[in-house]
């Protein structure tokens, strides 16, 4: 999966360099749908808790992707609901603060996102640090109630990754 979703940033980095003119007029094709299919991957990756030592450079098709995402937010809406759907699953899993920065640095004008995050991440791990015995909430529940609705609530640990892309598909329609 890591090695299509990489070929997929790369033929939409030859895309844009070659036909720069064009991107716009590709938002209602596969195009577009592709490489959020191939974020969607990364982010997966990273959520799973793979160990990552220096992620500007392991994962720097996830932060082109990324990039070339943004350059297109204005020119689609699913492409809210992904950034949406991944500050989520950041959230969830505990990404380390490091990569959360990296990957907002990515999208000019995220810097909310990434303070939301952030904010989210440092709760959940004092929530762990209490033995979570905490009451969630009202934020969490409303993550949690978005997590029912995305038919999200997995391991992705035990999840088929087929499954966990379908499903995410499933979004996008």
């Amino acid at each position: 999966c890591l090695s299509s979703a990489s070929e997929i940033v790369r033929l939409h980095r030859d895309v844009k360099s070659r036909y720069p003119w064009i991107i716009p007029r590709l938002k209602a094709t596969n195009y577009l749908r592709s490489l959020i299919m191939a974020s969607a991957v990364f982010l997966l990756d990273v959520c799973s808790g793979t160990e990552i030592r220096d992620f500007k450079r392991e994962r720097s098709d996830m932060l082109d992707a990324w990039r070339l995402m943004s350059d297109q937010q204005e020119d689609s809406n699913v492409l809210e609901l992904f950034f949406e759907f991944a500050s989520q699953m950041l959230t969830k899993y505990g990404v380390s603060e490091a990569i959360v920065a990296d990957l907002v640095a990515q999208r000019p004008g995220s810097l909310e996102t990434a303070r939301h995050v952030l904010e989210q991440t440092e709760h959940l791990e004092q929530v762990y640090q209490d033995g979570g015995n905490k009451q969630m909430g009202v934020e969490m529940m409303d993550m949690d109630q978005r997590w029912q609705t995305l038919d999200a609530d997995f391991d992705l640990k035990t999840m088929s990754w087929d499954n966990v892309l379908w499903g995410f598909d499933a979004i996008l329609m």
